[in-house]
């Protein structure tokens, strides 16, 4: 990559600021290891017979410039002429750095150049660029030194440095990449534009020009638009009657983003990203990239439009809601409440005149208890019926005003046989076999029979295990099993359930573990085997006495299936 480096010094003739540009600039100044060369430069009419490496001799009588390489004087070109410390080439073109000098240009740099005074070009044509000017090439790719120049490849940059107290920074740079493959039709370029922030050493992309004559600010480099200034406004994308700007007032305060175009103008995002706009920080209407509108939520939109807030209608102190559907067969519009558990009301002078409650009961000026509950008087032509379900309160009017059939028989239930009326009367019967109607004194509903059985035992020993059993004629589910003895200490019982076939082998357990029984009740609620079969054995199981307890009692709670 070819570069220019700028080192601010003072303004002073070229002059080399290391031993590494002593062959460069001031010949004679440093000697072959890098030291300051002590003996001056000479000159005279004739060459001295001996000589010290990189001394310089000029003959007078000729103008000839020598050089001291290998302690012999070799003679530079006739075109070198020195005077006092400066040096210079009177003719021709002059390459450095190991390359050849090109014609076209008077000098050919091969590597970085380091100037630590100001470099001056002279032009002699008023309009002719080539006369003065600062030229980089490049040549070659990643594949071959001397092939065309790829995409995205270093053209040369301009370096800016300072001195710090102990060593040079970078303070600003200019980048030229190539901005395409180049060929011999095309060679695409951009700038990119670097400066390094105060408190660090590491330059910053800050802007781009692109190929394409896009200006790009910031650490984007990649755009399809332009972005540039003109009359005191940004504009972007183009200028006059096209383009959308930022305008600013006589006070050069942005007031408002404009567009001026000859067709429809537009605002929004390129990719498939949402849009939003803000006030103090907080999105306030938010365009998803599906289309769904937010305004004032918190969340993304659901729905097409989704309002966190409020809507005021207003047009001359009154305001139209219009909804339509296209869609024949289908309602014209649909009006929902959203929230989970809420209603939807309409109000009228501040207060709710209508209300549709999440279960369905419609109120008209009060809260509804039945589907359709009306605080007035309800007005209409005619009542289409059957009118089905319960009648409540009182009836006014003639039978002449009443179509259809009220049926007043079996209860008021409209059903045609006692059966079907204490059916309708009652509730729900499904599923509900072998449970009994209770009321709590307010309302009805069905319930198990729940009964207890009791096992009495005098003087309990081990041997009684197995030999008393009880019996249900129905199934059960046992609910509870409580358990005493009258003296001191404890027996240790199970419930066993035995197949009636074999009513003294051993069955199924139905306690979870063994009840221990003392002076105070033991309870379990908690069974393996619960459910107990119609008319099969329940065998009391007696596993361990301690004391002499006189009687163990064993009450057993269920309920039928």
């Amino acid at each position: 990559m070819k570069s220019l480096i700028l080192w601010c010094a003072m303004a002073l003739p070229i002059l080399a600021q290391t031993p590494d540009h002593r062959n460069v600039t001031q010949l004679g100044s440093w000697n072959a290891s890098g030291a300051k060369q002590t003996k001056p430069n000479r000159a005279g009419s004739s060459l001295p017979g001996s000589c010290t490496n990189v001394e310089t001799y000029q003959l007078t009588t000729t103008g000839a410039l020598y050089v001291c390489v290998s302690s012999a004087w070799k003679q530079v070109s006739g075109h070198w002429t020195l005077s006092g410390s400066d040096l210079a080439y009177t003719a021709g073109s002059v390459g450095i750095g190991g390359g050849p000098a090109d014609s076209a240009y008077k000098l050919s740099v091969h590597g970085q150049s380091y100037f630590g005074a100001p470099l001056h070009s002279y032009a002699t044509s008023q309009n002719n660029l080539a006369d003065n000017s600062l030229v980089f090439l490049k040549r070659g790719n990643a594949t071959s030194s001397a092939g065309a120049v790829k995409d995205n490849a270093e053209l040369g940059y301009v370096d800016w440095y300072g001195f710090g107290g102990t060593g040079y920074s970078r303070g600003a740079m200019i980048i030229a990449l190539a901005g395409g493959d180049f060929s011999d039709t095309s060679s695409p370029g951009s700038l990119n534009f670097y400066t390094t922030p105060a408190g660090s050493t590491t330059a910053l992309v800050r802007s781009r020009i692109t190929s394409s004559g896009s200006f790009l600010v910031g650490t984007s480099v990649d755009s399809a638009y332009g972005l540039f200034a003109a009359d005191g406004d940004v504009s972007v994308g183009g200028y006059g009657s096209q383009r959308a700007y930022w305008a600013r007032g006589a006070d050069n305060a942005v007031k408002g983003l404009w567009f001026s175009t000859a067709s429809n103008s537009h605002i929004g995002t390129y990719s498939n990203h949402g849009f939003h706009l803000r006030t103090n920080d907080l999105d306030r209407l938010s365009i998803l990239p599906d289309g769904k509108i937010g305004i004032g939520l918190s969340t993304n939109p659901t729905d097409k439009l989704e309002v966190g807030g409020s809507i005021a209608l207003r047009e001359n102190l009154g305001g139209w809601l219009k909804l339509g559907r296209y869609d024949a067969g289908f309602p014209s519009a649909i009006i929902e409440s959203i929230t989970t558990g809420a209603g939807l009301s309409l109000r009228v002078g501040g207060a709710d005149r209508i209300s549709i409650f999440n279960d369905g009961k419609v109120g008209v000026g009060k809260t509804p208890s039945t589907a359709l509950d009306v605080n007035g008087t309800v007005t209409a032509t005619a009542f289409a019926g059957p009118i089905t379900g319960n009648v409540t309160g009182n009836a006014s009017g003639t039978a002449a005003n009443v179509t259809g059939t009220v049926a007043i028989a079996n209860g008021g239930t409209g059903a045609t046989s006692a059966a079907n009326a204490i059916a309708a009367l009652l509730p729900a019967q499904s599923g509900n076999g072998g449970m009994h109607l209770e009321t709590n004194g307010t309302t009805a509903a069905w319930t198990r029979h729940a009964d207890t059985k009791s096992i009495n035992l005098p003087d309990p020993v081990t041997g009684d295990s197995g030999r008393f059993h009880i019996m249900f004629d129905e199934a059960v589910t046992i609910t509870r099993v409580a358990c005493s003895v009258k003296a001191a200490t404890s027996v240790t019982i199970q419930l066993d359930e035995r197949a009636a076939a074999t009513p003294d082998t051993a069955g199924t357990n139905v306690l979870t573990s063994s009840l221990v029984c003392d002076t105070d009740e033991a309870v379990t609620t908690t069974f393996t085997n619960a459910g107990i079969a119609a008319r099969v054995p329940l065998a009391l199981v007696i596993s361990a006495v301690t004391g002499t307890p006189d009687v163990v009692r064993v009450n057993i709670s269920y309920t039928r299936d």
